[in-house]
């Protein structure tokens, strides 16, 4: 399907380099300053291999990630035939995820909340093909927070009125925590 995989390609190995650097100053953060409650948001704009390949996607597509990425490349026509992604590739959120110390929270959430739904974040016409037909979630925004904070809930904000402002929908989280 042509078309399909550049919010996977474009541009994405810029988004996991930003993501790494941005982890690295979180991280420094942290360590600087353990007692701190730290709330992260970013706009990471990825399509995450490893959020895929969790979903049927995984199973439709390969059951391994080297094979997802190997079926991936695969399907990249185009200008994206050059950018061919590594066996081990990650998108920015997981990168984020692996070197920050942050929880993420929408893991977090569909592991440990009862009520957690996983929604599509974004409207554009690519990523719904792309959603319909593995159904995806197309996760775009994400929060992060510290470890010692416990998430109470997670939700993501769909309608009509956000999708005329943007093609994301806010992601809204509420914790509590000991003080």
């Amino acid at each position: 399907v042509p078309g399909i995989i550049g919010p996977v390609a474009d541009n994405e190995l810029v988004r996991v380099y930003g993501a790494e650097k941005t982890a690295a100053f979180m991280k420094d953060l942290l360590t600087k300053y353990p007692e701190a409650h730290v709330f992260f948001g970013g706009d990471l704009n990825t399509v995450d291999l490893n959020i895929i390949f969790e979903s049927s996607a995984g199973a439709i597509l390969g059951r391994s990630l080297p094979l997802l990425i190997a079926n991936l490349n695969n399907l990249m026509t185009g200008k994206y035939v050059a950018d061919r992604l590594k066996d081990d590739f990650i998108g920015s959120h997981e990168a984020f995820k692996r070197a920050s110390g942050l929880v993420d929270a929408r893991s977090y959430a569909k592991q440990n909340l009862s009520n957690f739904v996983d929604e599509p974040t974004s409207t554009d016409s690519k990523i719904t093909t792309y959603t319909s037909m593995f159904q995806l979630p197309v996760v775009i925004d994400y929060t992060f927070f510290s470890s010692e904070m416990n998430l109470i809930k997670y939700e993501v904000m769909t309608g009509d009125v956000y999708e005329t402002i943007s093609d994301h929908a806010p992601v809204v989280t509420t914790y509590q925590y000991d003080t």
